[in-house]
């Protein structure tokens, strides 16, 4: 068996750690960017998701009403709650594609976009739960699973610099 080898430096602790003032160290400029990048492409999706959702929610509404009836076009609050998120993932995607911006405040806008869009799910959510009469359950919503994806595919450090 081969004899393992050290190929990082070692980890920093005690004296070496107050010296820098207990502060977490922030993320390496390569990871920031990668993050940003897929914070790109998770806005992307995201302008899909609600030009697909709302489309889908118009097409089932035709195929339950009679023929001819015009419920199906009309313009609905949550379409235009779709429209403001699929312009803010395009927007964002875009400012993220468009040039050479700094990844810890494109970052710091995705986590602005986060809190955004889980209030605009929410808001949907709820405006087509007022018209149902449903019995109250634990349950996890699409703002939780976005939560989860969020942590998952971009990290933030801990501390600000």
């Amino acid at each position: 068996m081969a004899k393992p080898q050290l190929i990082g430096p070692t980890a920093r602790s005690g004296p070496e750690l107050l010296s820098t003032g207990g502060r977490p160290t922030p993320l390496p400029p390569d990871l920031l960017r990668e993050a940003s990048n897929r914070l790109g492409v998770m806005a992307l999706l995201g302008a899909a998701l609600w030009f697909t959702g709302t489309a889908s929610y118009h097409l089932v509404i035709r195929a339950v009403t009679e023929p001819g009836d015009p419920r199906w076009l009309q313009f609905q609050m949550m379409d235009g709650i779709a429209l403001g998120c699929i312009a803010m993932s395009l927007g964002l995607y875009w400012l993220i594609r468009s040039g050479d911006r700094d990844p810890l405040q494109v970052l710091n806008l995705g986590q602005v976009y986060l809190v955004l869009g889980a209030l605009a799910i929410g808001t949907v959510w709820h405006l087509d739960q007022a018209q149902m009469n449903w019995q109250l359950q634990p349950m996890i919503t699409w703002a939780g699973a976005m939560v989860l994806l969020f942590a998952a595919i971009v990290p933030a450090p801990r501390g600000r610099p």
